[in-house]
């Protein structure tokens, strides 16, 4: 593990993996950060404007909502591909 045995930590799967889940990696870390507290920091500097905080806030979770359709679908083309199950025919 990590190199020990004389295996390397970076090898050609490693790439190909990377290469792949980079948007879910990217993901994953946007979404590890705590997001919460960070909008409610905003939302009490800006209480004042609650009409303009209620249409970004709808504004921001349909931009949510159509990045995480269009990563899905990439997704699902990307892996649809598989020689194997047209080899058997």
């Amino acid at each position: 593990m990590f190199g020990l045995n004389g295996v390397s930590l970076i090898s050609p799967e490693t790439i190909y993996y990377l290469k792949n889940y980079i948007v879910i990696i990217i993901i994953g870390v946007i979404c590890s950060i705590p997001i919460f507290k960070i909008k409610d920091k905003i939302i009490s500097l800006l209480k004042k404007r609650k009409q303009q905080i209620k249409y970004i806030g709808y504004a921001f979770s349909s931009i949510c909502y159509v990045a995480i359709v269009l990563i899905s679908t990439a997704s699902l083309v990307n892996n649809s591909f598989n020689p194997f199950l047209y080899f058997r025919f």
